[in-house]
């Protein structure tokens, strides 16, 4: 039997580092979070989330969602774990028999079609909880989840994301050394620039 997969692009912070909303930035031509939406296209996904929280009006005009849908964490402020906190519950909403949910984030340049579908395969294949991404001497997201964290995952409070509860299970993962790039600050959008 198919196991149905989720997406879950967390895409809610105010960007007050960079002072502008990073997720409209340009970067070969479109947007940051429209590149994200376009990379979790698999035929493997059953459904799609986008969590938008500030600057809701200027964002949703420049992306086009269709077939995901929009949902609004009020509570935004509160920081990464109550989004995905948030995200997984939304999406359990209008999928309750999800097996596995991957999480993206709007604002990593790098990420690709061909690289969700990597970490996809490599999840269903090795069977563990949890499959992330390896760069810069870490493992994060975009990471795929299973059924047996879901709990966990809509625990999360404030600004902790995953990490106690990815440190708890056994994971796999793929590599992805341009994954250590995102937009937090002028700086980092300026690096951009070498890659157009």
């Amino acid at each position: 039997m198919k196991q149905k997969i989720g997406v879950v692009i967390l895409a809610a912070g105010n960007s007050s580092r960079l002072g502008t909303p990073k997720q409209l930035q340009l970067f070969r031509g479109k947007n940051l979070l429209q590149h994200s939406i376009d990379c979790c296209t698999s035929q493997q996904i059953n459904s799609r989330v986008i969590v938008l929280g500030a600057n809701l009006q200027s964002i949703i005009p420049k992306i086009n969602t269709d077939p995901s849908e929009i949902v609004f964490n009020k509570k935004w402020e509160e920081g990464m774990g109550e989004s995905l906190s948030f995200a997984i519950k939304e999406i359990l909403k209008k999928e309750d028999d999800l097996a596995h949910i991957l999480v993206c984030l709007s604002d990593q340049p790098f990420i690709s079609t061909e690289l969700i579908q990597q970490l996809i395969d490599k999840h269903l294949q090795e069977k563990n909880c949890i499959t992330l991404c390896n760069y810069a001497n870490i493992e994060g997201v975009p990471a795929i989840f299973n059924r047996a964290v879901f709990n966990e995952l809509m625990e999360l409070k404030g600004d902790k994301g995953a990490k106690a509860i990815i440190d708890k299970y056994d994971t796999s993962s793929i590599p992805f050394p341009l994954g250590k790039i995102d937009i937090d600050t002028p700086e980092d959008l300026n690096s951009l620039k070498g890659y157009e």
